[in-house]
């Protein structure tokens, strides 16, 4: 071989080489699929993955297909804290789009029953998994649950959760804005997909809290994330009557935070009247319109709404710093009236966009 042949050669392993390289750097994480009860929509949803991975502009921003293909290359470019929260925000953005890419015939068929969440597995791959809400027939009537439900031990009882239509009707209705969009579906999901903690309180009552994006709501955190108590559950203890029936506690309604027989309703109780009557028309949209200003006066009156989890996955009230309201007139309020005009009549906007109230 002449010495301008093994040159050109080399040269050729060189461009070889770099096509190699740019096209691992262009490459998005692998994906793995979780069992699917419905095929069809199953396929209709691998089929939207493939198109992603192909063109993942008509579904992404720059920003985000650069952090995803970051990370299938292992070259981060963000400390650990914002890389979480930057895929979090990511992978939403994700489901969401493919929700919204899925035919509509394919969403009018399986849907609001069947759902799906794209997270990522520590292995830094995709992983897509599936929520399906089952309907039974029981004495009680209908019930509705799902296989990931957790479990709740109540009188020494352990069982699911499972809710009565009226309870469910009641969740949508006081926890969503908009039941068609990915983010409502998700949210009813969220119920039945193991992504809400609930917690006993009593031997009757069940606590309910989801997990938001902080910036959802405009509270500054740093982790990104944080739970919110949604409110509490009454249940009574259901036996499977049927074959292939399991007994389950069963939830029969909603009632969100400070609503009659919940904790917070003794701090409400020390209201005037005219506070009570616009307390309560604020009440039934406090989760779906992510009232901060009362969040915020639940937290100051020692009624806490808003939690953080530790690693061990314990939910401990979220630390708020005062000082600048403080300063402004707060800690002149010696009454809960008087805290929750002052919430009411500020302008809470400029105290969250730093972190002059949430701890950073």
């Amino acid at each position: 071989m002449s010495r301008s042949d093994k040159a050109a050669k080399r040269k050729k392993k060189a461009k070889d080489k770099e096509k190699r390289k740019l096209k691992s750097e262009l490459r998005m994480p692998s994906v793995d699929f979780c069992a699917c009860s419905e095929p069809e929509f199953d396929a209709a949803l691998k089929e939207q993955f493939q198109k992603f991975r192909r063109t993942p502009d008509e579904y992404l921003s720059p920003f985000y297909i650069r952090l995803f293909r970051s990370v299938q290359n292992r070259r981060l470019e963000h400390s650990e804290q914002e890389l979480q929260k930057y895929l979090n925000e990511g992978l939403e953005l994700l489901s969401r789009n493919l929700w919204n890419a899925l035919p509509p015939d394919i969403v009018k068929e399986y849907c609001p029953d069947n759902s799906f969440s794209v997270t990522m597995t520590r292995k830094l791959r995709f992983l897509v998994t599936y929520t399906q809400i089952i309907h039974q027939s029981a004495k009680e009537g209908a019930i509705h649950f799902s296989s990931k439900m957790p479990k709740v031990t109540l009188n020494r009882l352990p069982a699911k959760i499972a809710f009565t239509t009226h309870a469910f009707d009641r969740i949508v209705e006081r926890c969503l804005t908009d039941t068609n969009s990915y983010y409502g579906i998700s949210m009813i999901h969220s119920l039945f997909g193991g992504k809400l903690v609930f917690k006993p309180y009593n031997e009757e009552l069940v606590q309910i809290y989801f997990m938001v994006w902080p910036a959802r709501m405009g509270l500054p955190h740093k982790k990104g994330v944080c739970w919110v108590l949604v409110g509490y559950c009454p249940v009574e203890f259901c036996f499977g009557q049927a074959a292939g029936q399991t007994s389950s506690w069963l939830a029969k309604t909603l009632l969100v935070v400070g609503m009659k027989n919940t904790p917070e309703r003794r701090l409400i109780n020390q209201l005037p009247n005219n506070l009570k009557t616009i307390l309560h028309q604020r009440l039934e949209g406090m989760v779906s319109n992510c009232d901060v200003h009362l969040f915020l006066w639940f937290q100051y009156n020692n009624c806490p709404c808003l939690y953080d989890q530790d690693k061990k996955g314990e939910l401990t009230p979220l630390p708020l710093i005062w000082d600048l309201l403080n300063q402004e007139g707060l800690s002149k309020c010696k009454t809960p009236a008087e805290s929750l005009e002052f919430f009411f009549k500020k302008d809470l906007q400029k105290y969250l966009e730093g972190t002059t109230i949430l701890l950073p």
